[in-house]
């Protein structure tokens, strides 16, 4: 049980890890479509933000 329980932990945190490394890269890819298409550069944390609220709603 002991050693489920570690798997499951284990399993938690590399999935939180991958969804925080996800979003990073949505959020680069978001700001750099937004800055060639409209020619307008929009700061980090409105692109992370933007990312946040498409994926958790």
């Amino acid at each position: 049980a002991d050693k489920l329980s570690a798997a499951e932990a284990d399993v938690r945190a590399a999935r939180t890890s991958a969804m925080a490394e996800i979003e990073s890269v949505a959020a680069e890819a978001a700001g750099d479509l937004v800055a060639k298409l409209s020619g307008v550069k929009i700061a980090s944390a409105d692109a992370k933000a933007a990312v946040k609220a498409v994926l958790h709603g």
